[in-house]
């Protein structure tokens, strides 16, 4: 009869089996994780930016953004603060975004204006004022919310969930549905692990764009033969 063994970790990405479990154990579980969410959580309330050599600001919506929440929104609010018609897109593969304006042109004041410079990380700019132009676009992939988190062990290897592997080495890919905060994104994973030939498991996560996240909490089954 086999026996399951619940345990926590907080902040850990090193799993120690310090009472011997791993060595009679028939698999190895992460049933649950929580990371930081602020690296692509919106704060900053206002874009200043210029129209024609007129001043505006575009009123932002804090929040946790997909890529087509982030087009929809920006686009919205860069055209209530001016009336011209922009259009907003980012790129699918390598999440550049693309900021355009109708008949006119425009700049970014990302270090002029009341902008933080977490806005300009968010939108893949540089935190230097855009002088205007037709379009926009960034240079670093935007911050938006992850559609998958990769798991990469050193230690081990696990089953793989898509052919997809944007991040090098990933073992795992952990599909992103559950319900977001400011602060923590909690996941169900349901990672396993079924060799376990040492007494340590090392994992890393990470998001889409190749960035290590910090894990908050992790919660491990052992299932025992």
């Amino acid at each position: 009869m086999s026996a399951r063994i619940l345990f926590n970790t907080a902040g850990a990405t090193r799993i120690e089996d310090f009472s011997g479990l791993f060595r009679n154990a028939e698999q190895l579980q992460l049933t649950h994780l929580s990371i930081d969410t602020s690296w692509y959580h919106l704060t900053a309330t206002a874009l200043a930016f210029t129209e024609a050599a007129v001043s505006y600001s575009a009123v932002l919506i804090p929040g946790n953004y997909s890529l087509s929440e982030l087009e929809t929104m920006l686009a919205a609010a860069l055209t209530t603060a001016s009336g011209s018609v922009y259009t907003v897109t980012i790129d699918p593969s390598s999440y550049l975004i693309t900021i355009s304006v109708a008949a006119t042109t425009f700049g970014l004041l990302l270090a002029s204006g009341a902008t933080s410079a977490q806005l300009a990380s968010i939108l893949g700019f540089a935190q230097t004022d855009q002088a205007e132009a037709a379009s926009q676009v960034g240079i670093y992939p935007v911050r938006t919310r992850p559609t998958h988190i990769y798991l990469v062990s050193s230690t081990h290897t696990g089953p793989l969930r898509s052919s997809v592997m944007p991040v090098a080495g990933a073992c795992a890919i952990i599909p992103v549905t559950s319900t977001f905060s400011r602060e923590v994104l909690a996941l169900e994973p349901s990672w396993m692990l079924t060799s376990l030939s040492r007494n340590h498991v090392h994992f890393s996560l990470y998001n889409q764009f190749g960035d290590e996240l910090d894990l908050l909490t992790g919660k491990w089954t052992v299932t025992l033969s």
